[in-house]
């Protein structure tokens, strides 16, 4: 998603996840639904973060504008969504009990070779 112009909509791979990142930077009495999302621009500077481990400095920013089904497009800058959706995605336990399934279902599959 790094070039200007591209559009990621519903149905795109990824776009449930991208989409869940950014309805937490929207305040508003319902829940917005994201029809697509539109690089306008991306690129380097600098900026300070606040994260919930404390500030964090980040250098890429992407410009997007997001549109909604039941509402005007909103355009925003976002800074460090890759650590967003590493934080979210790739720390939490979802991957742990994903392995661990997977390894007790090739252990149980190599002991039924041998029995």
């Amino acid at each position: 998603m790094h070039e200007n112009n591209f559009i990621l909509k519903k149905g795109d791979v990824g776009f449930l996840e991208i989409s869940k990142i950014l309805k937490k930077f929207i305040s508003g009495d319902k829940e917005p639904r994201i029809t697509h999302i539109r690089t306008l621009n991306s690129g380097a500077g600098l900026s300070l973060m606040r994260t919930t481990e404390g500030p964090k400095w980040c250098n890429y920013y992407f410009e997007l504008e997001i549109a909604f089904s039941n509402g005007q497009p909103v355009n925003g800058t976002f800074y460090d969504l890759e650590y967003q959706i590493n934080k979210m995605y790739l720390g939490s336990n979802i991957f742990l009990i994903n392995n661990i399934i997977f390894w007790f279902g090739a252990l149980v599959s190599l002991i039924s070779i041998f029995l």
